[in-house]
């Protein structure tokens, strides 16, 4: 809990949400008529001053960053500001070691590795924009190195609401000029215990349509990488499902990816809502020289009915022509 900037005045910093008791039961805080505020709000809003684009759709709420960090490295920065989104259900992942994925928990997080998967660098230092697109919608840019000689360009884009709201957009171009990488591009982080009698407690277990809960492909041991039935190609995607949490997943875009999906099994305690977590997630390689585009399409759905959480899985969203031209012209 402790960071360099804590002080005695942060318990006091803390204790702002209850000003509220400081005011008579007459005040207006207490006596106005309550208002809808979803008539109120937008779906979509940019935040020029932060540089952030608040969304609230398809029964999620959450906010995608243009990557922010403070002048000296404090514990975790790049999970705590340096995540491409940051939602209102599914809580952000600080890693609690530094050996493989499974400790670096990459949630809303690209992680590159030079040295087979030991370990692994993210965005935490960046240049970023808050840009508009021709149609009006805010989009973010963000310009990253991981490594002195790999460089990352990466567009997040918000869902398009009412037909793939459940969707929003990671966009990544990289370069790696010096060095080969591997790649791991993570979801949102879910709750991996199951609720389910016969296996309440373990692990989710695979995806069972009669059950309403599970992962696709197969959630593995730590220790089992190479299990065929751990892995599905990348533009099937991988998912998650939990009976009271709701559904997140990943899956690739690109024509043609060479990416895999899988469940990464984060260690305990690695995310700061959830004791255990699992984050669907798409790996692959760059090798040294070559310039790639990864598009990945991001899914959440943590509300609604327990038999509605993937009913926005396979409605694909559709990448606006103006990034599609980009790509094109880049490539």
């Amino acid at each position: 809990m402790a960071e360099r900037f804590s002080s005695p005045g942060s318990a006091y910093w803390a204790c702002l949400a209850f000003i509220c008791l400081a005011v008579p039961e007459t005040h207006p805080f207490w006596t106005s008529e309550e208002q809808d505020h979803w008539g109120v709000l937008p779906p979509v809003k940019a935040l020029p001053q932060p540089g952030h684009i608040m969304v609230s759709l398809g029964t999620h709420t959450f906010l995608l960053s243009s990557g922010q960090a403070c002048s000296y490295p404090m514990k975790g920065t790049h999970a705590k500001y340096g995540g491409f989104a940051y939602s209102s259900s599914y809580a952000y992942s600080v890693p609690p070691g530094l050996f493989t994925l499974e400790q670096y928990a990459l949630a809303s997080q690209l992680g590159l590795s030079d040295d087979g998967g030991e370990y692994w660098k993210t965005r935490r230092l960046s240049a970023s924009q808050l840009k508009t697109a021709p149609d009006g919608t805010p989009f973010l840019i963000s310009e990253w190195k991981p490594f002195v000689d790999v460089h990352v360009k990466t567009y997040l884009l918000p869902p398009v609401p009412g037909a793939t709201e459940n969707y929003h957009f990671r966009v990544h171009h990289i370069w790696a000029e010096g060095r080969e990488v591997m790649t791991a591009d993570g979801s949102f982080a879910i709750c991996n215990e199951s609720t389910l009698r016969e296996s309440k407690g373990r692990y989710l277990d695979l995806w069972d349509e009669s059950k309403g809960e599970g992962t696709s492909p197969k959630l593995i041991g730590n220790y089992d990488l190479a299990t065929p039935e751990a892995w599905a190609d990348g533009q099937k995607g991988a998912f998650a499902v939990h009976k009271t949490k709701g559904a997140v997943g990943i899956r690739a875009l690109e024509g043609g990816s060479i990416r895999k999906a899988n469940l990464v099994n984060a260690d305990p305690n690695s995310n700061l809502v959830e004791s255990r977590t699992a984050i669907p997630t798409l790996q692959g390689t760059v090798k040294k020289g070559e310039k790639v585009w990864y598009v990945g399409g991001i899914y959440a759905r943590p509300g609604g009915k327990p038999e509605e959480f993937l009913s926005g899985w396979d409605k694909i969203p559709e990448l606006p022509g103006w990034l599609k031209e980009e790509i094109e012209k880049s490539s």
